[in-house]
């Protein structure tokens, strides 16, 4: 039972910015004046010199992914859970190592994040001193896939072994959802999220377990727009795929916030839980649209300059 952490999450949920909040937002002249509004909101800004707001902007946005799960990961007291939520960042910091063996390149080290079951100095030990930590879990040996990276050759991309890597964290976290269907629910479409990025990207191989069949996936290779309308259409789709069908050139920022959107919808229904994860779960769903929200408006009127109906557009998602 979670009476208390609910109570902990009703709070938090309260203070989330409304439709009207990000309208002011987006009518802020300068990005300096958003910056500065973001800081009196305590949205996780800190205060900078103008002249490095922009180069902060990413580190700002990563140090507050980093916070919220955090935050969550305290809150939950099933550990299984925990584990995968941690190992999403696991994951994320090894896909990095990958990238920099791949491409010779240790800027892609800089991203590498302070989170994870994994642990940090196992992997700064693995990188520095080629260390391969011993973590053997029930369900799979993480162990192994250091190995992966330390004997790695090219014939595998890095966009093969970020395939591999969320086949192993969808296959994990769907075991855990077998008798919750809400979460089940979540981690299905999750995945379905993963092979429309696939399928964008003409790959041959799909993740499993996804509300559309990998049979599904490689025949719409062939279809045509009504044959692919129609399979969209039977999982709830439809919109998704008018943004990608639709046009010859795909509105990637209207796939971005349609999956947003679709995530947020689910996270409404967090008030018919009282006493379960579910709304912590959901309100993880609402504070990372929350905050990738404002990521995009600071860095359009940062790097674009003030473009209002851009910024607009980019909130629709909460109305």
């Amino acid at each position: 039972m979670y009476i208390e952490e609910i109570g902990i999450i009703r709070a938090k949920e309260s203070t989330l910015l409304t439709f009207t909040d990000y309208e002011r937002l987006v009518n802020m002249i300068s990005y300096k004046d958003l910056y500065a509004e973001l800081i009196r909101l305590n949205l996780g800004y800190q205060e900078l010199p103008y002249s490095k707001i922009k180069s902060n902007i990413s580190s700002n946005f990563s140090k507050n992914i980093i916070f919220v799960y955090k935050e969550i990961i305290s809150l939950i007291k099933n550990e299984e859970i925990k584990k995968a939520l941690l190992y999403e960042a696991d994951f994320f910091n090894l896909k990095l190592i990958f990238k920099s063996k791949f491409y010779n390149d240790k800027r892609f080290l800089d991203g590498l994040i302070d989170l994870g079951f994994i642990g940090k100095s196992n992997i700064i030990n693995f990188i520095e001193k080629d260390i391969l930590p011993f973590i053997n879990e029930k369900n799979f040996d993480l162990s192994y896939i250091f190995v992966i990276i330390k004997n790695f050759n090219h014939d595998l991309s890095p966009f093969d072994f970020d395939i591999f890597l969320d086949r192993i964290l969808m296959k994990f976290r769907l075991n855990l959802t077998k008798n919750n269907d809400f979460l089940k629910d979540l981690c299905k479409k999750s995945i379905d999220f993963l092979n429309i990025n696939l399928f964008l990207n003409n790959s041959s191989t799909y993740l499993d377990f996804g509300y559309i069949s990998k049979e599904e996936f490689s025949n719409m290779k062939i279809y045509n727009y009504e044959e692919k309308l129609n399979i969209f259409k039977k999982y709830d789709y439809e919109k998704i795929a008018n943004i990608l069908f639709n046009d010859k050139k795909i509105d990637f920022l209207n796939f971005e916030l349609e999956k947003e959107k679709i995530l947020l919808n689910i996270s409404k229904q967090s008030i018919f839980f009282n006493f379960s994860i579910e709304p912590i779960i959901c309100y993880l769903i609402k504070k990372l649209s929350e905050i990738k929200t404002i990521h995009r408006i600071l860095s359009i009127k940062a790097f674009l300059g003030n473009s209002i109906e851009k910024e607009s557009k980019i909130i629709q998602i909460y109305k």
